[in-house]
């Protein structure tokens, strides 16, 4: 089997891919287009490899799915089935990993938009609507679901999302990397190290009167 090297989405690197198939499509053009379906040696994750050729020059090679730098977190896919925050919650896992898709194909507005509506839902579902993100984003650390310094934090990620909606404002992949890490950081606190920290409470013995 011919092998090629190739990045996993899964692995987060280049690695050694296995060319299940190949096709090519050409014509008496100048363009020249190859397709590979890819499985990684090492993880065994599957992508498709489109190569364009013009004038017998390499010109575009596109991954599908597009690479990922990022590891989606585990705790997001049960989020977005409903196994962690209860249905209530899938919906905004399944957002989360839209914002993630969206990053990863480079899509950095649809990504920072996406992460402010996502905090917006989150702060609505755990106080309600109070009329404007201001007093959501206040209610909510009063709440104590956030830190003031994450308070802080939120209030610049909500802004950038903002900025791109209103004042065509395009961020940069280090703007999404810190959006999501800020995000990740919220979520996992709400809803992963909550239960987790219940299931502790539950397997520990009660004190003795």
């Amino acid at each position: 089997m011919k092998t090629s090297r190739a990045p996993c989405s899964t692995c987060l690197g280049e690695t050694e891919h296995n060319v299940l198939h190949s096709v090519d499509r050409s014509n008496d053009g100048r363009a020249h287009l190859q397709f590979a379906l890819l499985e990684c040696a090492g993880c065994k994750a599957i992508s498709l490899r489109e190569m364009l050729h013009f004038d017998n020059e390499l010109y575009r090679v596109s991954y599908y799915p597009s690479p990922a730098s990022r590891k989606v977190p585990d705790w997001v896919y049960d989020l977005s089935v409903g196994a962690i925050g209860g249905l209530s919650a899938a919906s905004l896992g399944d957002l989360f990993l839209e914002i993630y898709q969206a990053a990863r194909g480079g899509q950095f507005r649809l990504a920072i938009m996406g992460v402010r509506a996502l905090i917006e839902q989150v702060m609505i579902q755990k106080v309600g609507d109070k009329g404007s993100f201001g007093k959501n984003l206040d209610a909510f650390q009063q709440a104590g679901y956030v830190s003031v310094v994450q308070h802080d934090a939120l209030t610049d990620i909500l802004d950038a999302g903002h900025a791109t909606i209103h004042r065509a404002y395009e961020p940069k992949a280090k703007d999404i990397e810190i959006a999501l890490d800020i995000t990740e950081g919220i979520m996992a606190a709400i809803y992963v190290h909550a239960d987790a920290a219940k299931k502790v409470a539950e397997r520990v013995p009660p004190r003795k009167p």
